[in-house]
């Protein structure tokens, strides 16, 4: 705890950078519960003058995806490689994927809003719930 309080004495707009990940790391060490950290993380948002839901995204951007975000990424990737028919790329480097559709085959952008939805749809009907879109 000693660190951490050393480090939040020395916290300020100009140096945030330089110690985020620090902070983040005692804060950690620590062993801090979800009251305890909520605490720095307000203390630290006033300090560095950001408001407290960035500091709280900052927090879960270095903590990285929860269990179940990792296992809903594993699951969908796992799926769309078993259903995927062909990943390609277009001559200007776009990735395509050919997807079995009603019978046929369709071919949607890999970024496109309509491989999102075969794949959500994928997943819905393996795992009986929708993909959260961090996934």
């Amino acid at each position: 705890m000693d660190e951490l309080r050393e480090i939040l004495n020395e916290l300020s707009p100009e140096n945030w950078t330089e110690h985020k990940v620090a902070l983040f790391e005692a804060m950690v060490l620590a062993g801090l519960d979800p009251v305890e950290a909520e605490a720095v993380l307000k203390e630290v948002a006033r300090k560095v003058k950001v408001t407290l839901e960035a500091m709280r995204q900052a927090w879960r951007d270095f903590l990285g995806p929860t269990k179940r975000e990792e296992a809903a990424a594993r699951t969908i990737v796992d799926l769309v490689l078993e259903e995927v028919v062909e990943l390609w790329h277009t001559p200007v480097g776009e990735a395509w994927a050919t997807v079995p559709r009603d019978g046929h085959v369709e071919h949607y952008p890999v970024r496109g809003r309509e491989f999102r939805a075969w794949f959500a749809g994928l997943y819905y009907a393996k795992e009986r719930k929708p993909l959260y879109a961090q996934a």
